[in-house]
């Protein structure tokens, strides 16, 4: 049990832990539903007027309790907004993707209709949105939470990358790779051969070269056969554009990293079969790779270009494979040659 009380200060409610230090304004609170998880080392704190929208949330987002976290502490307050009355001030534009700000500083995005209004005040955001189903708004929602998560570890010093996490026989696997590369696609086919898979999109590093898992969960693309109205899990489009199925997976005492064993580049080449070999432009391809942080368009963080080059560095200690995937998807012989590799 966390070791709470609770005071005013101008009328302001607050929750004030003793434990962890940290005081969250109860504004919103004393009216809303509100659960507590885990991101890796930064605690969330969620809070909304609808039980719909936390249990929403929930699928995405592992309730757990903080008696023994010890991590900052983010508060994302969400609220449905009947419409914007705020000039927009449209900046950039990626994949049809919309971010602008309005003359108060305050952040949006707009995507397929659905916008989304975020202030940010220290470790307190409010996602303002405006649509008539939560669930459509849920991949942009997811999104906007994941550039916050990243940042708050970028300031404790983490570097994050984008890649696959998987583990088999104590032997830890990183997939790097650009999107579209064949990461999910390979990380699925290990799956299926008893790899644990622990991370799928975003992966933080140590300045140890250690690794720690995003969330606890993982996203499998989905089969466009499939009835989304009665599957079990619920869809989130992973890069606003693909629709992916999340998968939870337990979770895993992993407070110290990992030390990668292996790390592995997919690509998709126009070649008549697969191949598996070993990597001779590992630093090349790391620096293209680790020259921009993933799901960037949603991070505020500077490029730390000094702590990429000690990422690197101890990156290259790792056997590095490049792994090439035909265009004919002939994961047969893809398997194949990655139990062949692995045995030797």
């Amino acid at each position: 049990m966390l070791n709470q009380i609770t005071y005013c200060i101008n009328r302001k409610v607050y929750s004030f832990d003793k434990d962890l230090l940290t005081g969250i304004s109860m504004k919103y609170d004393t009216n809303s539903i509100h659960y507590t998880s885990i991101v890796n080392k930064v605690g969330l704190y969620f809070t909304a007027g609808s039980r719909e929208v936390i249990d929403t949330m929930k699928k995405y987002y592992q309730e757990m309790t903080w008696s023994s976290f010890t991590g900052p502490i983010v508060h994302i307050h969400l609220m449905k907004a009947p419409s914007y009355d705020d000039k927009i001030f449209w900046i950039t534009e990626q994949d049809n993707l919309l971010k602008g700000q309005n003359q108060n500083g305050d952040t949006f995005y707009c995507f397929n209709n659905n916008m989304a209004k975020v202030t940010s005040t220290g470790h307190r955001i409010e996602v303002h949105y405006v649509d008539k189903e939560f669930s459509l708004f849920l991949p942009l929602l997811i999104k906007v939470i994941e550039g916050v998560v990243i940042e708050h570890h970028i300031g404790l010093g983490f570097f994050p990358v984008h890649g696959a996490l998987m583990i088999h026989d104590v032997k830890v696997y990183m997939l790097l790779g650009s999107s579209q590369s064949g990461k999910t696609t390979l990380m699925e086919l290990l799956a299926e051969r008893g790899y644990q898979a622990l991370s799928d999109d975003i992966i933080f590093l140590d300045l140890h070269g250690r690794a720690y898992p995003f969330g606890h969960y993982v996203k499998q693309n989905c089969d466009d056969r499939m009835d989304k109205r009665v599957c079990e899990d619920f869809y989130v489009e992973q890069s606003i554009h693909i629709t992916r199925r999340i998968i939870p997976i337990p979770s895993t005492p992993y407070e110290n990293g990992l030390n990668i064993d292996c790390i592995v580049f997919p690509s998709i080449s126009a070649i008549e079969e697969a191949k598996l070999y070993e990597s001779s432009m590992g630093e090349t391809m790391l620096h293209q790779l680790l020259s921009d942080y993933p799901n960037g368009y949603f991070v505020e963080a500077d490029f730390n270009y000094c702590q990429a080059a000690i990422m690197i560095s101890q990156l290259l200690k790792c056997r590095m494979l490049e792994m090439r995937f035909a265009y004919n998807k002939d994961n047969g012989r893809v398997v194949k040659l990655w139990e062949k590799n692995m045995e030797q």
